[in-house]
């Protein structure tokens, strides 16, 4: 068995391979295709970001190694993320049935969070215990809805009444992310 190192440069970059006698090869970027090419070290360079080792008798054998272990990592990955959206989609649903919603930080998110998900057109705002205003806008393509509270609430230590539901940098800065 021979060990093979597994490293990026950078997130987007080729994957390169370092055999155990310091040789190194470039493996594509898409799994489907299998060439690995000899490349020199100043072409692999010095940073390595992302590093696996793997054994396996040939360096085929421990790219497909690799490969298998990225497409089982990014599965488990999505199944945690459909639980965790599911668990969100349930506590959201339990929220909404209420007749009158209690103004936390986890209950405005939530809020939040519904009212992205329609058209402003369509919203049916649901009561809380402070009042507010909502509103939904178009930042680059993205849409973000924000609440204002007619109350202060305690978030990260300030008061604060601005809410938004997340967006890019630079776009509704008065609001809060939550």
């Amino acid at each position: 068995m021979k060990t093979y190192t597994f490293f990026k440069k950078s997130k987007r970059s080729q994957i390169f391979i370092e055999d155990e006698n310091g040789n190194f090869f470039r493996s594509a970027k898409d799994y489907s295709d299998s060439s690995i090419i000899p490349v020199t070290a100043e072409e692999a360079g010095t940073f390595r970001r992302i590093t696996w080792t793997i054994q396996a008798e040939t360096i085929e054998d421990a790219r497909y190694k690799w490969v298998g272990e990225q497409i089982a990592a990014r599965n488990e990955a999505n199944e945690a993320k459909a639980v965790l959206e599911n668990q969100q989609a349930e506590k959201r649903a339990a929220l909404l049935k209420m007749a009158v919603i209690p103004t936390t930080i986890e209950n405005l998110s939530l809020v939040l969070e519904h009212l992205n998900t329609q058209n402003w057109g369509t919203w049916n705002l649901p009561q809380m215990t402070i009042g507010y205003s909502a509103h939904q806008y178009d930042c680059d393509g993205k849409q973000i809805s924000t609440i204002t509270l007619d109350r202060p609430i305690e978030f990260c230590g300030r008061m604060e009444t601005r809410f938004k539901s997340g967006s890019k940098r630079g776009h509704l800065e008065k609001y809060n992310c939550i």
